[in-house]
């Protein structure tokens, strides 16, 4: 069946049954469309609005615009199988927005907040499709997506939270705002990750590689649970950064706030500057590593079990060091504790040739052997030892 021309009118339209294609070529504009469980496709080709709540029950496949906005007043859901081919614009007016798997046919927009700034819920299964996907639940709508591959650019506007379930793999990321957190419950695998100075947090579960220099504006926390690496480098110091996996940067910085250990964890520039705010360690341990020929500056340790530095030109401990066990590796220059240092154990290991200085009144429980050889500083006054 094909409506070659305007279908409107303050009415319902019905489509009971076929296995063939109904194609709207032209403007819909009706009160309400219902749809029954057959194998047929539903092709709308021009600008629509369908005022009440449409539920899409065929089969066959679903194509929603050539460069045309659909909007669902009341809502829409999509769910019964058959490919969902998409062009243009796809919104309701704070309604909820529920499809199953998409492919973007062009630059697509998801939004669930026309003429309704809080926004309705937001469901997409597995979206794929080399165009860019932009997806908007307003300031209320919570936005869940199965994955999202060979997408070039993922736009979060705003949502009340998002939630990206399996993989994201895409060129570029951009997460403009949201109430609550986004969350990468797949891997996060992108050229670009941009965010935005606004009170949401970012939550990667999966971990992932990210090409280039990534900043995190986002000021409500960055939490990292599986091994990421930051090709580019990244700056994480608007917020706190939780940490239950490793980070690393290959040879780019590495410079984060206030830390908070949720596992062991490693920090690895590999030859590069590593500068982190003050670490409260729950009980873990944590290993820096910027190379020999660069710095790693640390604020304070707090309740760390062993922090190590593996290598640096210098390191240096601004405040306070606690920690059950402190190891120096190695280090070109020295190492320097401004704060005091209290701590079971320090061992400055290896015949190396860095210096170690402790200015700030320090604790060791254990006794100590100095093996570096590049000179040993204890207080800066005569009382201090």
């Amino acid at each position: 069946i094909n409506f070659s021309g305007t279908v409107a009118g303050a009415h319902e339209l019905g489509i009971v049954g076929g296995t063939g294609t109904v194609t709207f070529s032209d403007t819909v504009t009706l009160d309400g469309l219902t749809t029954s469980a057959q194998a047929y496709a539903m092709v709308f080709d021009g600008n629509t609005t369908i005022t009440e709540s449409v539920t899409f029950a065929n089969s066959g496949g679903l194509t929603l615009g050539s460069a045309d906005t659909l909007t669902f007043i009341g809502g829409v859901t999509a769910t019964n199988g058959g490919t969902i081919a998409v062009d243009g614009t796809v919104q309701t007016n704070g309604a909820s927005l529920e499809l199953g798997a998409v492919t973007l046919a062009a630059d697509s927009t998801f939004a669930t907040d026309n003429n309704a700034s809080s926004g309705g819920s937001l469901t997409l299964g597995a979206v794929d499709g080399a165009f860019a996907l932009n997806v908007d639940g307003g300031t209320g709508g919570a936005v869940e997506i199965a994955s999202i591959v060979d997408v070039t650019t993922l736009t979060l506007a705003d949502s009340g939270s998002a939630t990206i379930v399996g993989t994201t793999a895409v060129t570029t990321v951009t997460l403009s705002d949201t109430t609550d957190a986004v969350t990468f419950g797949g891997s996060l695998t992108a050229a670009t990750l941009n965010t935005a100075a606004q009170g949401y947090s970012v939550v990667l579960n999966d971990g992932g590689t990210i090409t280039n220099a990534t900043t995190f504006s986002n000021t409500g926390g960055v939490t990292i649970n599986a091994d990421t690496t930051f090709t580019g480098g990244v700056t994480s110091t608007a917020s706190t950064t939780t940490l239950d996996a490793d980070v690393d940067t290959a040879s780019q910085p590495l410079t984060l706030g206030e830390v908070v250990l949720a596992s062991d964890v490693s920090l690895d520039a590999v030859a590069e500057a590593v500068s982190v705010g003050d670490v409260i360690g729950n009980g873990y341990d944590l290993t820096l590593d910027a190379g020999d020929a660069d710095p790693i500056s640390i604020g304070s340790v707090a309740g760390v079990e062993t922090l190590t530095i593996t290598d640096s030109s210098t390191t240096a401990v601004a405040g306070a060091t606690s920690a059950t066990a402190v190891t120096i590796t190695d280090t070109t220059s020295s190492v320097t504790f401004n704060g005091p240092v209290t701590a079971t154990n320090l061992n400055a290991a290896g015949a190396q040739a860095y210096a170690v200085t402790m200015t700030g009144g320090d604790t060791i429980t254990s006794a100590v052997t100095f093996t570096n050889t590049g000179g040993v500083t204890l207080g800066d006054a005569t009382s201090d030892i």
